[in-house]
């Protein structure tokens, strides 16, 4: 820049300034405040650090930030532009996992690499157990419900069970003393040991054609329920299954 004097000034002043050229983001300068998620359903925007040198720089006036892919299960990316002094786009990925469980209004289920098993049941008069569940597009059979799922759940009075389900745990349901009905189980092969034992106002059980096995004390104290059905592929009752 040259500064001359007019008038009352005379001389003349040339002072220098660099013009820097714009400085490329590369992917070593960035920083996810978090690389893995668990997926829940909603979005996930991790917080971004981009350093330049020892310099960190600021959002909106350095560079700006886009996410996509950030709310199902898989690989998420974060899309770093350079504005102003910088240039350059850089990708940068994390991860979302599949969660370990799932709630729904019928209990919470641990999900395993394509079934899953009723864990916890809900508190509910009335449960539904489905078929399956779905995860961020991908579907989990129901196929067991787990030791205790409902053990001592005072309002529940009628279940359905879907129709994967292959399996019934101990105590599953022992001592629901409101349970009344219980309907549907159509692949259920094993009933595990007291998995009904106290549920005194139960009257209704299904036909279970694929089962062949009940365990020691299924319908044990089952009072109310005077008619049960046993198919012909059972081939073991334990001891005191149907005792009052």
């Amino acid at each position: 820049v040259i500064v001359t004097g007019i008038g009352r000034f005379t001389g003349e002043v040339r002072v220098t300034f660099i013009i820097k050229a714009p400085v490329t983001l590369t992917a070593d300068m960035i920083t996810l405040e978090q690389y893995e998620y668990e997926y829940d359903g909603s979005e996930f925007t991790p917080e971004v650090t981009v350093v330049y040198g020892e310099e960190e720089l600021a959002e909106d006036i350095d560079y700006t930030v886009t996410y996509s892919n950030n709310i199902k299960v898989g690989k998420a990316t974060v899309t770093v532009t350079g504005i102003g002094g910088f240039t350059g786009k850089v990708e940068v990925t994390f991860t979302i996992n599949m969660p370990s469980t799932i709630t729904d209004k019928s209990g919470t289920y641990k999900l395993s690499d394509s079934t899953a098993t009723l864990i916890t049941g809900a508190g509910t008069a009335t449960v539904t157990i489905p078929a399956s569940v779905s995860v961020s597009g991908k579907t989990f059979n129901v196929t067991a419900i787990a030791d205790k799922a409902f053990y001592k759940n005072k309002k529940l009075t009628t279940l359905k069970i879907g129709k994967n389900v292959e399996t019934i745990g101990k105590n599953a349901f022992a001592s629901c003393t409101s349970l009344k009905k219980v309907t549907g189980g159509a692949a259920i092969t094993s009933i595990g040991a007291s998995a009904f034992k106290g549920d005194k106002a139960l009257t209704k059980f299904p036909t279970l054609k694929k089962l062949t096995s009940i365990e020691a004390s299924v319908f044990q104290n089952c009072a109310s329920l005077t008619t049960f059905t046993i198919g012909d592929k059972v081939t073991s009752i334990g001891k005191s299954a149907f005792a009052s």
